[in-house]
């Protein structure tokens, strides 16, 4: 009888439901928990601000840093990250070479973009006896580039206008009257420009006191040109000449211009 309660207990605890497992029983060792990212989307976003040249891209990003001076400024193109670094140039420089890693380097030493801020120039009579400005010879460069400009205009593609204002005195020189000539064979052979000059006292060009000039070698073009005024007077004030890029590709080079009355 005995025997039989042994065995019968020992069926009852076999029968019996299992006990559930303990929580650390079903922990995996931390090596292999998978790794989970609890943070929100401003957790994920970049800790600096995109968009400025010391922050192109990306936050490490850093446009080369020395650009910025006198005539260049260091430029992003946005404030994504698949923006890039760039420069444009300020005040009267040019980025003629094309070259963002040496910047604008050519500055244009002169603003005589209009007929109210033309450069001014006195040719005296040929009597008097220093004889120093009459003829003249000027010698200036009117640079190019592809940049944009801090200030207007931004696109320079031919660069500016120069304009002279000649006040002629005295009778001039015999046997000549009031001249201007353009000379550009130092210039690249793609390259055009025109010299005009107005009659006595106006700020208008017509058409017969202009004249094209293109670079290169004399034997590629006319590299020299010369016009004289409308109704060829030759003492006064004011004769206007401009001289101006029609086309080509940029440069620092300098042009000619030769005055006479």
């Amino acid at each position: 009888m005995r025997a039989f309660v042994a065995l019968a207990s020992l069926l009852a605890g076999a029968c019996a439901a299992p006990q559930a497992p303990v929580e650390s029983d079903l922990a995996l060792p931390t090596d292999l928990a998978p790794a989970v990212d609890l943070r929100g989307p401003s957790d994920l976003a970049p800790a600096c601000t995109l968009g400025g040249p010391d922050h192109c891209g990306t936050c490490a990003t850093v446009c080369p840093p020395g650009m910025d001076d006198d005539g260049t400024q260091r430029t992003c193109s946005g404030p994504s990250s698949f923006d890039t670094c760039g420069i444009v140039c300020k005040g009267d420089y040019y980025d003629v070479n094309g070259m963002a890693s040496d910047g604008c380097e050519v500055l244009d030493d002169g603003m005589f973009a209009n007929a109210a801020i033309a450069m001014p120039i006195t040719l005296p009579n040929v009597d008097d006896p220093t004889f120093k400005t009459n003829p003249l010879n000027v010698v200036r460069a009117l640079p190019s580039d592809a940049r944009q400009h801090v200030v207007t205009p931004a696109s320079r593609p031919l660069g500016l206008p120069d304009w002279y204002r000649i006040d002629a005195q005295g009778a001039g020189a015999a046997g000549t009257g009031m001249i201007a000539c353009l000379g550009i064979t130092g210039l690249p052979a793609d390259n055009r420009f025109e010299v005009c000059i107005s009659a006595l006292n106006v700020q208008t060009f017509d058409a017969a006191s202009c004249a094209e000039a293109r670079g290169g070698p004399p034997e590629m073009g006319t590299g020299s040109v010369c016009v004289t005024p409308p109704g060829a007077t030759d003492m006064g004030s004011s004769y206007f000449v401009r001289v101006q890029k029609l086309a080509g590709s940029h440069t620092a080079n300098s042009y000619a211009l030769f005055l006479k009355h």
